[in-house]
């Protein structure tokens, strides 16, 4: 797993958002549980972003980036084509 915000790692080509702009909105909501997973690697794998207190703008937001909900995973992923 890569550290959130980082900025060491980028986000998916064509992705409208950058790691750095990714990591800045988290944090944000970093006291409700906000963290970035990524599990991108040569094998595959998604970027995930976990927010165990919920919020109507931060699901906004990465709504208009294209982040999906995953109701099994209880969380939100980028969906790369893979």
């Amino acid at each position: 797993m890569r550290a959130a915000g980082s900025g060491a790692f980028a986000a998916s080509a064509g992705a409208p958002f950058s790691m750095k702009e990714l990591g800045l909105l988290v944090t944000r909501y970093a006291n409700t549980g906000a963290r970035i997973k990524d599990l991108r690697g040569p094998g595959g794998g998604r970027l995930w972003v976990e927010n165990s207190g919920g919020s109507d703008l931060f699901e906004k937001a990465l709504t208009a980036w294209g982040f999906q909900w995953s109701a099994k995973r209880a969380a939100w992923y980028y969906p790369d084509k893979q």
